[in-house]
């Protein structure tokens, strides 16, 4: 009999539901990012690599400034936004890899963002109470997110 976790508003199998939780950045209307208290997780899978967030793609920036992002698989959900992102990541020429990453290497990070249909893309700061990169906003996310949501408000392609 399969057994199932509820994580963050779904079902997940039990396999994959280690949570490791995560503090978020948010931009305020005045374009000032704060880092506030929410709360989501990171799935782990039973080779210890982060899969996806409860219901996000989870990304991150190596000291070597490659972006890493898992590949498409059975994983994690190959979303609209992911595939938007890494559009917009190759027209700002930034070395983009997919592959697993440990939580480890996350919080190793010098950036660390998740994104959704509903997030875009958004700052994660912190990784069980340990900070990751300085603490800020980084500005890869930073960027990544501003391109996000002048391309999703014009359809205009990055220039």
């Amino acid at each position: 009999m399969a057994r199932y976790a509820y994580v963050n508003g779904r079902y997940v199998d039990h396999r994959q539901a280690t949570v490791h939780i995560e503090d978020r950045g948010y931009q305020l209307a005045d374009g000032v990012y704060e880092v506030v208290g929410v709360r989501d997780g990171r799935l782990i899978d039973d080779e210890g690599k982060v899969t996806e967030g409860a219901s996000t793609n989870a990304w991150i920036v190596t000291q070597n400034d490659e972006l890493v992002t898992r590949q498409t698989d059975t994983g994690i959900l190959a979303g609209i936004t992911r595939l938007t992102l890494k559009s917009l990541a190759g027209a700002l020429q930034l070395k983009l890899v997919e592959r697993p990453f440990t939580l480890a290497e996350a919080k190793k990070a010098k950036e660390a963002f998740i994104t959704s249909a509903t997030s875009f893309v958004t700052p994660v700061v912190k990784i069980d109470g340990e900070t990751v990169g300085n603490g800020k906003v980084g500005p890869t996310a930073r960027r990544l997110r501003e391109e996000y949501v002048r391309f999703a408000a014009t359809g205009e392609a990055v220039t």
